[in-house]
């Protein structure tokens, strides 16, 4: 990377070759998602409003893994450079004992008390069984979903990373073949329905967990690192691992939960409202892919550029990165107003949810802009280390975004387009408050503050 430095500016291939892998990873990840949603949408809006508060209240819970799994990765890549080679093995055994009895834990306090928990936080009846019916097949994902993120944790920690995007991509191939295998009833399967796509997701974690076992077996030398060595817990890794995981843990898990309540708002308005947020959620999902990875190469640039003492090129480099982000955001947006009707008509067949989310289709593709410039001023400040403050400003934003849409959406009882314009609240007041913190940054001499070179 330090050849960049030999610019006045971080040469746009240099981006690109960051941002593509995890573009392509973001990708694939996605299309896992909006497979659920895509099949699911096409039984009704009751499984597609279902799928949406069940698939949400899972994936808050698996965030506890990705902690773990990016404390893991912090860890080993610092051992791999120091060639502490037996260190690793030990650090992903205890991240995996650790991990799979989190996934137990998981596992029976949905078991039993899931019914309860959705009786509670959804007022429809008909969508708080559905979503039951949903969870007590998918919760059994937790027990390869827990080891999946163990392997990422070590190939990411070692610098190999395309072991982790082909896993994805069998993982996305496995799950829309089951999905449309076990929702419909295809190829002699019963027709499980919703079910059926849940059990399509748990089979896809477990292909994945065979391909990460394979290709460690068969590609790694597994006994240089040590690993599959299983001795008794040491509480200093084991606070290594909760130490250096637990803020990113935190973040993650503040973020789909927050999630997670936007719909159980939207649920109180109504079973089509929670139908078209769903699909709605789908398509901005598609739109943050090239967001999130071109965060990720602004946070690794803005981190090399502060450690090597070029701070003055920092605000230039930031600037570059939106213009390519929200060029590349107008790759995806455009076909997306061009054909609105095509594409939503991938998510459900049904005319009312439809025409329900053309103007929200509409909304979020010119909201998205903020959100992208919000999300690379966040991450450039992530790359300055400011980690803990870049945890309250997500909070706060957070926490006000709530506030807009439970107000618009209960206390003044607003429209469902009303309540979708907390995407423009949330980007704007992104950009405000990290915009704030990089001046006071500057004022105390922090880092040259400048978007131009």
């Amino acid at each position: 990377m330090r050849e960049i430095l030999a610019f006045r500016q971080v040469p746009i291939k240099k981006i690109l070759s960051v941002a593509a892998p995890i573009l392509f990873g973001s990708a694939v990840q996605t299309g896992i998602l909006i497979t659920d949603t895509a099949f699911l949408g096409h039984l009704g809006k009751l499984p597609l409003a279902a799928s949406a508060i069940a698939g949400l209240l899972y994936f808050v819970f698996a965030m506890l893994f990705w902690g773990f799994s990016t404390g893991l990765q912090i860890l080993i890549a610092r051992r791999n450079g120091e060639q502490h080679y037996r260190e690793i093995g030990s650090l992903v055994s205890h991240a995996q004992v650790l991990m799979w009895g989190l996934a137990i834990v998981l596992f029976f306090v949905l078991l039993f008390g899931v019914r309860s928990m959705l009786g509670v936080m959804v007022k429809d009846a008909s969508v708080a069984a559905e979503a039951y019916e949903y969870l007590q097949v998918r919760i059994f994902g937790y027990f390869f979903c827990s080891l999946n993120f163990s392997f990422r944790g070590f190939y990411v920690g070692i610098g190999r990373t395309r072991v982790i995007t082909f896993v994805t991509l069998c993982m996305l191939i496995v799950n829309i073949c089951f999905d449309y295998a076990l929702i419909f009833g295809e190829f002699g399967f019963p027709a499980m329905q919703i079910r059926g796509a849940a059990l399509a997701s748990v089979l896809a974690e477990a292909v994945g967990l065979l391909v990460f076992l394979f290709y460690t077996l068969r590609k790694v030398n597994w006994r240089h690192y040590w690993l599959f060595t299983y001795k008794a817990l040491r509480l200093r890794i084991v606070k290594d691992l909760l130490r250096t995981g637990l803020p990113l843990l935190l973040q993650s898990t503040v973020n789909f939960f927050s999630w997670f309540v936007f719909f159980l708002i939207i649920e109180k308005m109504g079973v089509l409202e929670l139908a078209v947020s769903n699909l709605i959620r789908s398509v901005l999902v598609a739109y943050f892919i090239p967001i999130n990875g071109f965060a990720a190469a602004t946070s690794t640039f803005v981190g090399f550029l502060f450690g090597s003492k070029h701070t003055d090129r920092i605000m230039p480099f930031v600037g570059r990165s939106l213009w390519l982000t929200c060029l590349s955001i107008l790759i995806v947006v455009i076909p997306v107003l061009l054909f609105p009707h095509a594409i939503l008509g991938i998510f459900s067949n049904e005319p009312e949810i439809i025409e329900a989310a053309l103007p929200i289709t509409y909304l979020i593709s010119v909201s998205i802009f903020l959100q992208a410039i919000g999300n690379i001023l966040f991450y450039a400040v992530m790359g300055l280390g400011r980690t803990i403050q870049a945890f309250y400003i997500d909070l706060a934003v957070l926490s006000l975004y709530i506030l807009f849409v439970w107000l618009v959406a209960l206390r003044i009882q607003g429209t469902l387009l009303q309540v979708w314009c907390a995407e423009f609240v949330y980007g704007g007041l992104l950009i405000v408050l990290v915009l704030s913190y990089i001046h006071y940054l500057q004022k105390r001499h922090f880092f040259r503050h400048s978007f131009v070179a």
